[in-house]
């Protein structure tokens, strides 16, 4: 269907095009400031010439209508610019546009997650004016709705990009603001006016991301939302990406192809990404999961119109009552992030974040403070070089000894730190450190509970058996004391399989099964 789409586009479409921009193209938008440009339709062969600071750039309209204006990169700045586009007989204004940094927010239910439903919900709302912060959302649609080749089915905000604001931070799919500024989930979903056939609203975690990074890193953030709930990762990934994990496909994913596809033209400083629930359901498709997310990371990054690769920050999935690979999930998201080779790629931790009550349950965190958070944390660490703590506690190397195992963590990730264990709202059993051990050979079975005593950035744990294997918060909702650093962040689960000296973490996409 698409390339038949496309195929009538060519034939009839693009030889009377009016000038037309992109729909990411729009006022009060932010772009990349180190890639910058301006793209959409025109007639086939009618020149389009873009101005900006009295000085003109110009593109001519490929056989399909299409143009791209690369603009030459320009100094981040929260002074506005206003940018011309004429073709032959028209023309259109762009005004009040920053450069900056722009950043995809992905995933799924979590990162749809609204505003309204936050913890803090009404002082973030309250808040939410910040100067240099400018939002975008894709409105959710499959390849089979594009209207024409490379452009996005619809968008949320009528126009494109907003400004930041008690009036645009809850979203706008439809309704007035009041009613989807209110809460959504549980008991509330009764009521008509809060009823919702899908959520429109724009992202909890994203806007505390963006928020954060404007105020600690000095540049106007823009923030571009795509994500829909359930969704899997395969759904995310082009044809090509699927075929790199055994997994060929006779086309993209629906997702990627309807709402990643039509954006790689627009440059992003990077990605965040919360996701993962849906591809939890066994400890199979958990190990699955690492060469999957490995393959989508990789595949954007050769497709996306950028000049520096594109940075890629995954929130690991949040303590939950959920299916077995939830932490199959976690080591997977882990270890692309610190084990297959992959340059500016992070993760952050969430499995001290569980939250029983919540209206939209339990899988479904308030927290999202939090969330973003850690995510813009890992951002001015990895990407903006900030000297802080963003990882939590890694660890370094293991050590059989006659009392136990002696687990080091890296400095380096403590920031002249350390490490201790504490209870956290989830905690019932206080008394035991989450961690376990095992005599099975398979390390399947025979987990049982150890004691561990902590000195500094060594954790010792305490044990008379001959483990075959240790592991971590080992669980998808884990239950005993957490592990942190002395900046508040939490270690990831972990698990290693161990000689008669040491232990060796497991190959992510290898958790036993």
């Amino acid at each position: 269907m698409a390339r038949l789409v496309a195929a009538l586009w060519l034939l009839v479409g693009a030889a009377s095009t009016p000038l037309t921009l992109h729909k990411t193209m729009s006022s009060h938008m932010v772009l990349q400031a180190d890639s910058p440009a301006i793209f959409g339709w025109a007639a086939a062969g009618e020149v389009v010439t873009v101005t900006l600071a009295k000085k003109a750039h110009a593109a001519t309209a490929q056989e399909d209508g299409s143009w791209l204006v690369a603009l030459p990169a320009q100094q981040a700045s929260f002074k506005p610019v206003d940018i011309t586009v004429a073709g032959s007989t028209s023309h259109i204004e762009l005004t009040d546009v920053l450069f900056g940094d722009v950043w995809l927010c992905g995933g799924q239910s979590n990162m749809e997650f609204s505003t309204a439903e936050m913890f803090d919900s009404a002082q973030v709302i309250a808040q939410s004016e910040v100067a240099g912060l400018r939002l975008f959302a894709v409105q959710k649609n499959t390849s089979s709705q594009l209207p024409r080749p490379g452009d996005l089915a619809d968008v949320q905000y009528p126009g494109g990009w907003v400004r930041a604001s008690p009036s645009t931070v809850c979203g706008a799919e439809y309704g007035d603001r009041e009613a989807y500024c209110s809460p959504h989930c549980g008991p509330s979903a009764a009521v008509k006016s809060f009823a919702r056939p899908t959520w429109g609203y724009f992202s909890a975690v994203c806007f505390v991301y963006g928020r954060n990074l404007v105020r600690t890193t000095g540049r106007p953030q823009g923030l571009l939302q795509s994500c829909w709930g359930g969704t899997s990762v395969e759904s995310w990934s082009s044809k090509a990406a699927l075929a790199r994990c055994s997994s060929p496909a006779k086309s993209d994913g629906d997702h990627y192809a309807a709402m990643i596809a039509p954006l790689l033209k627009f440059a992003i400083k990077g990605a965040i990404w919360y996701q993962g629930e849906a591809n939890a359901g066994s400890v199979a498709s958990g190990n699955a999961y690492a060469c999957k997310l490995s393959a989508m990371i990789q595949d954007w990054r050769s497709s996306w119109r950028t000049n520096s690769p594109l940075a890629f920050i995954i929130h690991s999935l949040s303590a939950y009552s959920g299916s077995s690979g939830v932490p199959a999930v976690r080591w997977s998201q882990y270890g692309v992030a610190n084990a297959l080779g992959l340059a500016q790629v992070a993760v952050t931790v969430g499995t001290d974040l569980s939250d029983p009550g919540s209206p939209c349950g339990n899988v479904h965190i308030r927290n999202k403070t939090a969330v973003g958070e850690r995510l813009s944390l890992a951002a001015r660490g990895m990407v903006y070089k900030q000297s802080l703590a963003y990882t939590g506690p890694v660890v370094s190397s293991f050590e059989i000894v006659p009392a136990g195992i002696r687990i080091t963590f890296t400095e380096g990730s403590l920031v002249g730190g350390w490490v201790e264990f504490r209870s956290v709202n989830q905690t019932t059993a206080p008394d035991w450190q989450s961690i376990e051990v095992t005599e099975d050979l398979e390390h399947k079975s025979g987990w049982k509970k150890a004691t561990a005593v902590v000195s500094h950035r060594e954790v010792l744990v305490q044990t008379e058996l001959k483990a075959s294997a240790v592991r971590y918060s080992w669980a998808s909702l884990p239950t005993g004391q957490l592990l942190y650093d002395s900046h508040g962040l939490p270690a990831a689960p972990f698990i290693a399989t161990c000689s008669k000296v040491n232990c060796t973490l497991v190959p992510p996409g290898q958790s036993p099964t």
